[in-house]
């Protein structure tokens, strides 16, 4: 904002319009002989009102030279200066200056816009957790068929847990057999219908449809995701350590994982392991 207009680029700052002048008037900054001068040096207020005074290399004699020195003398006549120095303003937030808050509140949205998917992040899960299923709806993970299509040799592409398909991200998280196993405890814990998934689309959006408060929405997407989390790692340790397949071991980390981040990051103090266990969440509803 500009007060005495001595601190602030009248070129090259974002101080008029939504652009630089110097992106909205290009042939008139090459003709500019200081490119790096104040506002208070190209606007001479004369009889109350201000006047664009510039020191050019050559006159504008160029149609665009001479409409834009047109534009820019009617657009800047309307200008008023403040008082006192210049000053920043932070557009994000109603009072004018900065906040993280805001910050965060732009950047998740960026996020957001930029998926194409439709995947929305959840601050109750880890952001290594979120970034994982967001990967996931863009198809984006390392699975046994994606390592393929990029040429990596393999000796084999089938998934290890059931040994009958291709490791898609699709069969994986949805298809296989053994993932199967381990969404029907979820829906049978959580007291909802089944998972009736297509692809790994529909569970990232699965929570979209579950009746309750948002707390409670909230709160299964964070069991959905901390599923999505120990599937992988499950499929990991498998692969890469040889570890045993056991659902009851997946199952309980699924329970306890999701209990603790929902525990430590909803801040539902009055949530306990015995509600959780049986997915009560009637203390949520505030």
């Amino acid at each position: 904002m500009v007060g005495h207009g001595r601190d602030i680029q009248f070129w090259t700052a974002c101080w008029f319009g939504e652009e630089p002048l110097a992106n909205r008037f290009p042939n008139l900054f090459c003709l500019e002989s200081c490119k790096h001068v104040a506002v208070a040096d190209r606007l001479v207020e004369e009889n109350g009102v201000f006047r664009f005074r510039a020191r050019w290399k050559r006159r504008p004699n160029s149609t665009c030279e001479v409409r834009e020195l047109q534009e820019i003398a009617g657009a800047l006549s309307d200008v008023s200066f403040g008082t006192g120095q210049d000053y920043w303003v932070w557009k994000l937030n109603a009072s004018g200056s900065f906040t993280v808050n805001s910050m965060r509140r732009l950047v998740q949205k960026v996020r957001s816009s930029d998926l194409g998917t439709g995947f929305q992040w959840n601050s109750w899960a880890p952001i290594k957790v979120n970034f994982l299923a967001w990967r996931l709806s863009l198809d984006r993970i390392p699975t046994l068929m994606a390592l393929a299509r990029r040429q990596v040799n393999l000796e084999s592409t089938i998934c290890r847990f059931c040994g009958e398909m291709d490791e898609s991200a699709d069969h994986l998280f949805v298809g296989c057999g053994f993932t199967q196993v381990v969404w029907d405890f979820v829906a049978r814990w959580c007291n909802i219908r089944p998972f009736y998934a297509l692809d790994v689309k529909d569970l990232v959006n699965m929570h979209m449809h579950v009746n309750g408060p948002r707390k409670w929405q909230k709160a299964y997407y964070t069991v959905i995701l901390t599923t999505i989390w120990s599937i992988w790692k499950c499929r990991n340790e498998v692969i890469f350590n040889q570890k045993e397949l056991k659902t009851e071991r997946l199952i309980e980390e699924i329970r306890t994982l999701s209990y603790l981040w929902v525990r430590n990051r909803s801040k539902s103090l009055g949530l306990t392991w015995g509600n959780w266990s049986v997915f009560d969440l009637s203390c949520m509803v505030s």
